[in-house]
């Protein structure tokens, strides 16, 4: 078990981590505005490109400017359920969302398969310095628990960009979705 004090770290990244486990506190991150620029990153599996595109517009019709991450580029179909060409391009993408102090929320491509592979490689103490809404569902439910656990923040189980929820016709996914991330939490609920 990992013991985290106040003395053990001089870094200010390792004082908030320890501050948030020590306390048990849960920070609700920064809700998202019309215009935000929201980070679209493949943890886990890749997507077509058209299924990629139409994802990317629901995003726009929310009102967010989406930003596509290098792991969703670099999908590489011979791969078969393996998106990127190396899960130190799915890290790299991670760190590169929620250290970006220009985007403002993070939306998983797809699930699958992948996610749990890139846990023991991620730095929580950068994650949690940053907070932002990370939306997913499926096998990005281990990076849910992992922010959870080691950062401190709440995350949100959601439609990934390419499912088929987003384009749900009568709205209730997005409008449902669209509460959670885009209103003000009392943290009570």
């Amino acid at each position: 078990s990992e013991k985290l004090t106040f003395f053990d770290f001089g870094n200010e990244r390792y004082f908030v981590r320890a501050f948030r486990k020590a306390s048990g506190m849960k920070i609700f991150p920064r809700p998202l505005s019309l215009g935000a620029r929201v980070a679209v990153i493949a943890p886990s599996s890749p997507a077509s490109d058209e299924s990629l595109a139409s994802g990317l517009g629901y995003l726009r019709e929310m009102g967010f400017e989406p930003i596509v991450g290098r792991s969703c580029r670099d999908n590489v179909p011979e791969r078969g359920y393996l998106a990127a060409e190396s899960d130190a391009i799915k890290i790299d993408d991670i760190h590169w969302a929620f250290s970006d102090e220009s985007i403002d929320g993070i939306f998983c491509m797809k699930g699958g398969s992948g996610a749990g592979r890139l846990i023991r490689h991620l730095d929580a103490a950068l994650i949690a310095l940053h907070p932002k809404v990370f939306v997913g569902y499926s096998d990005v439910t281990i990076l849910h628990s992992f922010i959870a656990s080691q950062c401190g923040f709440v995350t949100y189980h959601g439609p990934m960009v390419t499912s088929s929820s987003l384009s749900d016709g009568n709205g209730y996914t997005r409008r449902a979705l669209m509460r959670a991330i885009a209103e003000e939490h009392s943290g009570d609920s």
